[in-house]
């Protein structure tokens, strides 16, 4: 019988794990199964308010993600700086929320529905 602790020690063993023991969420979700047999595989499946529907393979998000990485360390944004988003959820919220973390910054999304007072605080 599996114990809350076993069903955490297999999480814990399914996991990638950096060079050095890190860990970082982006490189979980995405980049490990873009470098293997997944690649190929649909990452995310999107369906708009219209009807209109896209779809991104494992190695589409890693190529779109590492892409924003890039544009924010160009912009300065390191370790450990806040990157928030604005805008509703479509691909590219999710594009830049894993670039963000993919170089260590906090990542949080604000939608639009919320109104202007989240973005004010």
């Amino acid at each position: 019988m599996n114990t809350p602790s076993s069903y955490w020690d297999d999480a814990y063993a399914e996991l990638d794990w950096l060079p050095g023991g890190a860990l970082n969420a982006a490189h979980e979700a995405i980049d490990r199964h873009a470098m293997g047999p997944r690649k190929d595989r649909f990452a995310l499946v999107w369906q708009g308010v219209g009807g209109e529907r896209e779809e991104y393979t494992f190695a589409q998000m890693k190529a779109l993600s590492d892409g924003f990485a890039n544009v924010l360390k160009s912009l300065g944004v390191e370790v450990g700086n806040c990157v928030l988003t604005y805008m509703d959820r479509v691909p590219e919220q999710y594009v830049s929320l894993l670039g963000a973390l993919k170089i260590g910054a906090i990542a949080g999304a604000l939608l639009p529905t919320l109104g202007p007072d989240p973005v004010k605080e």
